[in-house]
């Protein structure tokens, strides 16, 4: 099933309606998933919901399982006790919460948001959202070692918990993946590229009621 196009801030995107809808490439895990011990990512997109388990992308058949590659939303996250709700989530390997990692809570949004995700096998495992590190005391630590080899396809529109009629409910602008970790000066380079492209604010700390927002960059 592919989703139908939409727009996202006035440029290009891919419509997805929840129903099991999705974007299938069918021999991604040959051509860049497979024999990788590191990656860099970006996802830009808006979802229709919050408080929802749907998923923005997986590297195989979704099963309930977070893991080889995949990231979503989690309405109740599983680490830190069960204590963030609303999170981005992440899997990479093995099925084991060693290997996911979750947001900060509440990062769930009706809003446009630009995802990163870095992986380097034993060294990285970070996630950003419009620019921010979010790894709480949750995050696996240290970070996963191994390297990918049991992806089976790629998944755009979906995650682990969208089995049978079940997929993400928004839409996905821009899909970005590189087989290698990339610099911080890189990463924040296609960050400021993508929010320039899509009007999104970028590394800026949410400001209290009558405050002002400021760059994470000087918080």
């Amino acid at each position: 099933d592919v989703a139908s196009s939409a727009s996202l801030n006035s440029q290009p995107s891919v419509s997805f309606v929840g129903n099991g809808d999705h974007f299938l490439d069918s021999d991604g895990q040959t051509n860049y998933i497979n024999s990788n011990t590191e990656f860099s990512l970006f996802i830009v997109y808006k979802s229709d919901v919050t408080n929802s388990d749907k998923g923005l992308f997986i590297a195989d058949t979704p099963s309930g399982a977070d893991e080889i590659l995949t990231i979503r939303y989690d309405a109740s996250g599983a680490n830190g006790g069960g204590s963030f709700n609303d999170v981005v989530k992440t899997g990479i390997l093995g099925n084991d919460a060693d290997n996911q990692l979750e947001s900060f809570s509440d990062i769930q949004t009706t809003g446009a948001q630009i995802i990163s995700l870095q992986w380097e096998s034993g060294t990285t495992y970070d996630l950003y959202v419009d620019g921010i590190l979010n790894n709480p005391s949750s995050a696996a630590d240290p970070p996963p070692s191994g390297t990918i080899t049991t992806a089976t396809t790629a998944l755009l529109g979906k995650g682990g918990k969208d089995t049978g009629n079940n997929s993400w409910d928004g839409e996905i602008a821009e899909f970005i993946f590189y087989s290698r970790s990339i610099s911080q000066t890189e990463r924040e380079s296609i960050e400021d590229y993508l929010a320039d492209k899509y009007d999104q604010a970028i590394r800026k700390i949410t400001p209290a009621t009558g405050g002002e927002a400021i760059s994470a960059d000087d918080a």
